[in-house]
């Protein structure tokens, strides 16, 4: 599709451009005008003017439907009459128009400075993810000027998805400079068919995998207690399997959505489209009585801190909301590998300071931050860069929302450029 694709998607495709989780409303029909100017110029932008609501937008995807359809004849001999192709773009269309996402149908989508596959089954990689990747990996850059970090520096990835995060993080670290080793990097998914896809994006962005030991996806389950027949392996299992007990960084893109926020905030091509395992944390059993009974629930909670008290800050915090299930554990689980530095993503800034509530209890990391969408941008007037968690302060870096909650220990600042050392 060319460099079009890439410099006009984050400007038109707007449902998978934007957060999936967003607020909703009541999106206007379709004016006949626009219905008739769309027409004349092509019948097939009425099918594509419903996920796009604008004729610009669907003129767009338009373009890389028909660029997708030319560029892949069906014919042994490389050809295919107009018919055909037409046939197949219309086909391609209706697909579009019942909402499936672009990046299903055409199979890939940009991540950062890599084009990755992109298949049904497998959430589809958004762009704030990648800036705050892209962002870490320059703060590990900048330190780099004056300071060492381990090496090979050892990442951990949990919820990997399609890999994106573990082959942009390589991908940006072999551009430091001065040059330094390769980190080692494992990325860890409860789907068999989310690493299938990530094994497919290593062949696809660093050639085969066997000549790229410093990258590997594993299956487990970041929830998995280990007492359940039929869990995947706990997390701890696989990493003493590969006998890799101790990691420098974890990054993190857990399930962050509400089941209530599912059919309320979420967009519909998302909904309908995207795996539900990759969007909705799984609900504990006594999370499903009533608001006023609630405890929490032994499989997802950690008992093994000891929580301060807290006050209630909205009718539906109890001890912690549903869809913060993911990060209890994936706290607990760096602290076991003695992470220096963890990223976490986030759906929101409420759930970003939920989560900093959370890390400032376990007394580990002496630095938190809470990044957001853009964090290498200033941030827009009236938007917040400090905000106040039980009496502590919390730094706000970047434009837009809430989307990252970064910490690190003294021992890491000097990797970050970061030289200043908390308390």
């Amino acid at each position: 599709m060319g460099n079009s694709r890439d410099v006009i998607s984050s400007l038109t495709r707007r449902e998978t451009a934007l957060p999936y989780q967003q607020t909703r409303c009541l999106m206007p029909r379709l004016s006949t005008k626009l219905l008739r100017q769309a027409r004349q110029v092509d019948p097939f932008l009425v099918l594509l003017l419903r996920p796009c609501r604008e004729l610009t937008s669907a003129r767009n995807e338009l373009r890389w439907l028909t660029e997708f359809v030319s560029q892949r004849p069906p014919s042994p001999a490389g050809k295919s009459k107009p018919t055909e192709l037409r046939k197949r773009l219309r086909k391609l269309c209706e697909e579009r128009g019942r909402g499936k996402p672009l990046q299903y149908i055409l199979g890939t989508e940009h991540f950062g400075e890599l084009e990755l596959i992109c298949e049904p089954g497998v959430l589809i990689p958004r762009r704030e993810t990648a800036a705050s990747v892209t962002h870490l990996v320059s703060l590990l850059a900048r330190g780099a000027q004056t300071h060492r970090h381990p090496e090979p520096l050892r990442v951990l990835d949990l919820c990997t998805g399609s890999g994106c995060i573990p082959l942009l993080f390589h991908h940006l670290h072999r551009q430091i400079s001065p040059p330094r080793p390769c980190p080692n990097i494992l990325g860890i998914d409860i789907s068999g068919r989310a690493c299938d896809l990530a094994f497919k994006n290593l062949r696809r962005t660093h050639g085969h995998a066997e000549s790229r030991p410093d990258i590997d996806f594993a299956i487990a389950d970041v929830l998995a207690r280990g007492f359940l027949p039929w869990e995947a392996p706990r997390v701890s299992d696989v990493l003493k399997t590969r006998k890799k007990l101790t990691w420098d960084i974890v990054i993190a893109n857990p399930p962050y959505i509400s089941p209530s926020s599912l059919f309320v905030n979420v967009e519909r091509s998302v909904r309908v489209f995207e795996p539900k395992l990759a969007l909705v944390p799984p609900m504990p059993i006594t999370q499903m009585r009533p608001l006023r009974t609630r405890k929490p629930d032994p499989l997802f909670f950690d008992f093994s801190v000891k929580l301060a008290p807290r006050q209630r800050t909205s009718p539906k915090h109890d001890f912690y909301e549903v869809e913060d299930t993911f990060y209890h554990r994936i706290i607990g689980t760096a602290m076991e590998v003695h992470a220096a530095v963890m990223l976490m993503e986030v759906s929101s800034l409420g759930q970003a300071l939920r989560v900093v509530d959370m890390l400032w209890r376990r007394r580990r990391w002496n630095r938190v931050e809470v990044w957001r969408d853009e964090p290498d941008q200033l941030p827009d007037e009236g938007e917040a860069e400090l905000e106040t968690v039980n009496g502590r302060t919390v730094p706000i870096r970047g434009r837009g929302n809430g989307r990252s909650v970064v910490c690190w220990t003294n021992e890491a600042g000097p990797w970050l450029g970061q030289t200043d050392v908390a308390a």
